[in-house]
């Protein structure tokens, strides 16, 4: 694996490693991810300039591998083949969060258990700041070939023509840690108080609208917009709001303060499916480096299986980037948190019912597109990668990472 800037990009190295001192700084970055995705300005599809002369002289950072001069095949777009075979392709993957995470890293947490080398992938995995919405950016711009974004701003993206598609789902079911004061016991306890949301848009404000309407409060709260944790902590603390909506990375964490209550330790547990995150490349790579895209779909189901399956793959993930952070006791409680709630996608992370669903309470949010054009979830997809690489592999059972489109 490298990390690396590449010349004049946005995206930015991730040799930063963080340590148990810098845990406030952790939840920082997680809650600007939870305003970032889906949020209300969309995502505005920008080409860059004069395109079409630098793909045609640029030269391309990953494509389909070349057949070896022994006569050896390379695998085949819709099939599995001994991977000790395989000639190396070199892929630039961008993440989501712009320092490392130990729920939505996901080509970081899985480089270290080997899957990447078994399927002969050369990964260099580049951060950028922000959420969603920049990575489609980074995407269009070439600055990646595959990148991790969240399906409202890939349906944003769409809705304005980005030729782009989703391969596999990157989660299966999303979850969120709702975090009141020491004073309010229970969901119900809010009813009539003031709630805090990153934004009143995007993913953060879907998943808590699921869950207050589950337990019959939606529309019983106060919803205010108070930003990431630099403002919603302080808020909480101040008592401008009862409680709050964070990632389930934080819980283990939030625990331990005195002056807050855990009121919903993952929503997960609580609403149905809620598909969020999904690995995004262009339709233009897609039909260039259909092999690549083979790969990389296989790496990822064979890698998010073993986390799911092994605390211990998941302890050498988390801890190979951001030692010192979590005790092991709280990352064995993070790690069962949101394994239990459906968290990984061991089958690829691909329902058409659910996703259509997320799009349909996007769409009734404040500030959302009036005549979208993405409204059913088989629009975001090309299924043909997970289709193969369960072929290949096999499905394994699982409650919520079940395919309704095969």
């Amino acid at each position: 694996m490298v990390i690396s800037q590449p010349s004049g990009a946005r995206v930015s190295s991730t040799k930063t490693r963080m340590t148990s001192l810098r845990i406030w700084s952790l939840l920082t970055i997680l809650m600007l991810v939870l305003a970032a995705c889906g949020g209300d300005e969309g995502t505005a599809v920008e080409e860059p300039e004069d395109a079409a002369a630098t793909e045609a002289e640029a030269e391309p950072e990953a494509t389909e591998a070349e057949a070896p001069d022994d006569g050896t095949e390379t695998e085949a777009a819709a099939g599995g083949t001994d991977t000790t075979e395989l000639s190396t392709i070199s892929l630039r993957l961008l993440e989501l969060a712009g320092v490392p995470e130990a729920m939505i890293s996901y080509w970081t947490m899985v480089e270290p258990l080997g899957y990447f080398d078994e399927y002969a992938l050369d990964v260099e995995i580049l951060t950028s700041a922000g959420g969603g919405p920049p990575k489609i950016q980074a995407l269009l711009a070439g600055e990646a070939d595959v990148v991790i974004s969240d399906v409202v701003s890939v349906a944003s993206a769409m809705n304005q023509g980005a030729e782009i598609k989703a391969v596999a789902g990157a989660s299966s079911h999303y979850g969120a840690t709702i975090v009141g004061r020491a004073d309010y016991e229970s969901l119900e306890d809010l009813r009539g108080q003031n709630f805090g949301v990153p934004s009143l848009g995007g993913t953060a404000r879907i998943i808590t609208d699921v869950t207050l309407r589950e337990n019959d409060l939606l529309g019983e709260v106060n919803y205010l917009a108070v930003g990431g944790s630099p403002e919603m902590v302080p808020a909480l603390e101040a008592g401008r709001i009862a409680a709050g909506t964070f990632t389930p990375s934080v819980l283990p964490l939030m625990r331990e303060d005195p002056d807050l209550n855990v009121l919903v330790e993952n929503t997960a547990t609580i609403h149905e499916r809620l598909p969020n995150f999904v690995y995004v490349t262009t339709d233009a790579f897609i039909e260039e480096n259909p092999d690549a895209i083979q790969r990389l779909v296989k790496a990822m189901i064979e890698g998010e299986r073993d986390i799911a399956e092994n605390f211990e793959s998941y302890q050498t993930a988390v801890e190979s980037m951001m030692p010192g952070t979590y005790t092991d006791e709280q990352l064995e409680d993070l790690w069962t948190t949101i394994t239990e709630g459906g968290y990984w996608a061991v089958n690829g992370g691909i329902h058409f019912e659910a996703l259509t669903g997320v799009l349909d309470l996007f769409y009734e949010l404040p500030d959302s597109p009036t005549d979208p054009t993405i409204t059913e979830g088989s629009q975001l997809y090309d299924t043909q990668f997970v289709d193969a690489g369960l072929e290949d592999l096999g499905m394994v059972e699982s409650e919520f990472d079940e395919p309704d489109w095969r």
